[in-house]
């Protein structure tokens, strides 16, 4: 009996030492790989931490070190990582198994710690999606005109974090409801940005890279026109204590850990989304 020849499948070559991709594992165009990347590396390490440190260690003397180690150690890992991508063109666990299958634990350490960012980070996404759609309520305190930042800010930690009931030792007495259920939403959009490949992720990224932009935009113009924004601004950038340089030799490792957090190095994320844009490399595109 004459043998029935397997039909082929397409497939995208890439480079030496990798896998064959199937053709639906690639990005969709380069602006998606774009606003994946950049939003996988801007978030509330950027947002809200930075600020927070340039303000306890000297305002804009900060920069100084931030700026060093981005330069001599961010900049160096993340184009090392990015090789990595462009080379073999898959994740950390087989990139650090090319080399030695020993050192795929390097690998599994990266996804182990991104693991555990989106675990916490996603609870920190509810905290403040349930303080968004609560802000449209009567409830809210900034729903009269005379509350101070002060009043808003216990709010934020009795009511939409939960903290009102807790003990002296600090054991959680009871569940917040809304968001219990905006950590499911949560966790349903993560799932449906990963589960059908980079092509899907890549237009996803769109909404979830371009929104954020959008609001950020929203708020900075409108915090500029409130007051004490001038002040704001120079304690942040304005003030320039270059002793703490000397004072707090900490500001050193707190500068060098944020730049793993800006633009997310040693989680494997650029390693992983280095794969062939569909324009350029699907036989089919």
């Amino acid at each position: 009996m004459a043998e029935v020849a397997k039909p082929e499948v397409a497939t995208t070559k890439v480079a030496k030492g990798s896998k064959e991709r199937e053709d639906g594992d690639v990005w969709s165009s380069r602006p998606a790989f774009y606003f994946a990347a950049v939003g996988a590396a801007v978030g509330f390490g950027n947002v809200w931490r930075f600020p927070a440190l340039s303000v306890e260690y000297g305002g804009g003397a900060f920069f100084i070190p931030y700026f060093m180690a981005f330069f001599f150690i961010g900049i160096p890992i993340l184009t090392l990582e990015i090789g990595f991508g462009q080379y073999w063109q898959i994740g950390d666990v087989g990139v650090f198994g090319s080399f030695n299958p020993r050192l795929r634990g390097v690998g599994v350490a990266s996804v182990a710690c991104d693991w555990m960012l989106v675990v916490y980070y996603s609870v920190l996404l509810v905290w403040v999606i349930n303080a968004f759609f609560d802000a449209f309520t009567d409830s809210a305190p900034w729903a009269d005109e005379d509350v101070n930042g002060q009043i808003a800010i216990d709010y934020f930690l009795e009511e939409i974090i939960g903290t009102k009931t807790l003990g002296d030792d600090g054991t959680a007495t009871r569940i917040v409801w809304a968001n219990v259920g905006y950590s499911a939403l949560g966790w349903v959009a993560i799932w449906g940005c990963l589960a059908f490949g980079t092509k899907v992720t890549g237009r996803i990224a769109y909404f979830t890279m371009g929104i954020p932009i959008l609001v950020l935009l929203i708020f900075l113009i409108k915090s500029l026109t409130l007051e004490g924004a001038s002040d704001g601004i120079n304690i942040y950038i304005g003030v320039w204590d270059l002793s703490v340089l000397k004072d707090r030799p900490d500001v050193w490792s707190r500068a060098t850990t944020q730049i793993f957090f800006s633009i997310g190095i040693t989680f494997g994320i650029m390693t992983a989304f280095l794969v062939p844009i569909a324009s350029e490399t699907s036989p089919h595109s």
